[in-house]
């Protein structure tokens, strides 16, 4: 090959390139992708489904976010410009514009890019590129992939393009008869002369060879899907394997009055262990929507949690503020480890699980040992015989024992119903749940979406991968911090040593349970993973130990809870990425 590919690819920063590139008189540096596209240079990769296109996100995202992420356009500024949130009305707008100027065949703009035909796929990659509006824009082998009648309108397109905007437009072909017919020049680059314009000249590369260049492998025309029932669509969404565990939930239910077990006790209990063990769900949302997958370090934030309740109590906090304490002494113990651990996975990319559990495992372990040698003096916490030390359990009894969940609660027990609902618990969750979806539709937490779809998008587009990944570990960190928290208000004690082993694999279990993928989850996914997670572990035991009239309750949940997390982890193996 005579390196035509990777003349834009390089200068774009997409390929590992030397050499220097003027643009308007001004170099523009070689792999750093986001400084092309902010001197307003813009590029319509070969390669539409591995770079080009967000597959599983909408049109909207697709056509949108890059000129959100570099130009900061479809956003609306709040608090003082503080946070930039997305601007659904002005992104469907433009969306629909652009389907109808380039005759997008779609259902609507909500509709997956996935599901385009190969054509319409590449229609959407030229309205990305056009919404940037460049001053200069490479197309790189347009054509490519799709059927005879596509072609023809994307050439026009792009012809249109050409002479409505005056924009110049480099395409690069290996179809000669396109070329002639689309361009008003041709240049034909090879090793003595990378390229006849001189913004190209001087470009090589960093092995040396510079028309040695990596071909992206290229899938066929995507066949638009066939429509389905509404009843098929429904089960699709929510999933075969939840009804199951939900059908099977409910059975429990109506197995109750038959089993001798008080109904309304056995509500109380799913709903309080929903709300002490919601938040730790919560904290898997952030990873998994960067890519890093689930969240098995989450030791780090439970430790930092016991960190901050420890050092509170230490320090004579008492009743409600000693809870106020506990988060604001985890916070920076929290954005400590999640930043460290953020880094680390930032290396290993790849093997983020893996390392993941081996962090967990490794850091409740070296906790093990400082847990006995930190200078701890509470009376309330220490060994008694030794003065030294912190105990298994410390009881929260007149510290922050039920802040939340007393805080507008609803009991029932004066009327006869063993039913107590944490109002103060949930409504805690449901703020941090919805603090967890705004930030999802800001701007980072777009640019952290698109990271987790489709690095090679995300990185195109000017993202940061690693800074989004970062976050993302630190934001899941602090959560698992403050959910430890919560958990221990309600349950009334703090657990050290080798608890915080205990809490990973189900959070990790119950959102996938939920319906959470490798790199979407919603807070959809979370409340339900947990509803039929908790409800399950917390029925199934006592409702079978009743009707069988034997004391196996505990085997029976250690079952339940090891089967459900089994079956969890091996659907996300054999899940596609």
């Amino acid at each position: 090959g005579q390196g035509k590919l990777g003349i834009p690819n390089g200068v774009m920063g997409l390929y590992e390139a030397g050499g220097t590139v003027e643009f308007d008189g001004k170099p523009i540096p070689l792999n750093a992708p986001r400084r092309c596209l902010d001197a307003q240079l813009a590029f319509v990769s070969e390669d539409r489904r591995g770079v080009g296109l967000l597959l599983d996100e909408s049109l909207e995202w697709n056509v949108a976010f890059p000129a959100m992420q570099i130009h900061d356009k479809f956003l609306k500024s709040l608090f003082g410009g503080l946070v930039k949130w997305r601007d659904e009305k002005a992104i469907r707008a433009v969306t629909d514009r652009y389907i109808d100027e380039l005759k997008i065949k779609c259902t609507s703009s909500k509709q997956k890019a996935k599901e385009l035909s190969g054509g319409n796929q590449q229609k959407v990659c030229l309205a990305k590129a056009f919404a940037l509006e460049p001053k200069f824009l490479f197309v790189s082998e347009p054509t490519r992939g799709i059927d005879v009648g596509a072609k023809s309108l994307v050439l026009d397109a792009l012809k249109r393009f050409n002479r409505e905007s005056g924009i110049t437009v480099v395409m690069i072909s290996s179809e000669l008869e396109e070329l002639r017919m689309t361009c008003h020049r041709l240049r034909r680059p090879d090793r003595r002369h990378p390229a006849g314009d001189r913004i190209l000249r001087g470009v090589r590369y960093a092995d040396g060879q510079s028309g040695q260049i990596r071909r992206a492998d290229m899938d066929n025309t995507t066949n638009s899907l066939a429509e389905k029932s509404r009843l098929r669509q429904m089960i699709d969404s929510y999933g075969v394997p939840r009804m199951i565990i939900t059908g099977f939930l409910l059975l429990m239910f109506v197995l109750v009055p038959f089993a001798g077990v008080d109904f309304a006790t056995q509500i109380s209990n799913v709903i309080n262990r929903f709300s002490w063990n919601a938040i730790m769900v919560l904290a898997m949302v952030p990873m998994v929507h960067s890519g890093c997958g689930l969240n098995f370090g989450l030791p780090l934030g439970i430790i930092s949690g016991l960190l901050g309740a420890t050092l509170s109590i230490e320090l004579g906090f008492t009743g409600p503020m000693s809870f106020v304490m506990a988060i604001a002494i985890a916070t920076p113990f929290a954005l400590l480890l999640g930043g460290g651990y953020g880094w680390l996975l930032n290396k290993i990319k790849g093997g983020e699980m893996m390392v993941a559990t081996y962090v967990g495992f490794s850091s409740v372990s070296f906790m093990c040992m400082m847990w006995l040698l930190l200078p701890y003096k509470k009376p309330e916490m220490v060994w008694g015989f030794s003065g030294s030390g912190l105990r298994t359990t410390i009881s929260l009894e007149g510290f922050y024992d039920r802040v939340l969940a007393d805080i507008l609660s609803i009991d029932l027990n004066r009327f006869g119903i063993n039913l107590v609902i944490p109002t103060g618990s949930l409504i805690f969750f449901a703020i941090l749940a919805f603090l967890m979806w705004a930030f999802l539709h800001t701007k980072t937490g777009t640019a952290m979406t698109a990271v987790g779809s489709n690095p090679s998008f995300a990185k195109a587009a000017g993202v940061s991968i690693d800074k989004m990944r970062l976050i993302s570990v630190v934001l899941s960190t602090w959560l698992g911090a403050v959910g430890i928290l919560v958990y221990e208000q309600g349950f009334g004690f703090i657990q050290i040593y080798t608890a915080p082993l205990k809490m990973a694999f189900p959070a990790v279990a119950a959102i996938l349970i939920g319906g959470a993928s490798v790199n979407k989850a919603s807070i959809a996914n979370v409340i339900i993973g947990t509803f039929l997670y908790q409800g399950l572990v917390t029925m199934t035991p006592t409702v079978i130990n009743s009707l069988i009239h034997l004391d196996i309750s505990e085997i029976i949940r250690i079952i339940v809870s090891n089967g459900m997390i089994v079956y969890a982890l091996t659907r996300k193996m054999g899940g596609k990425k």
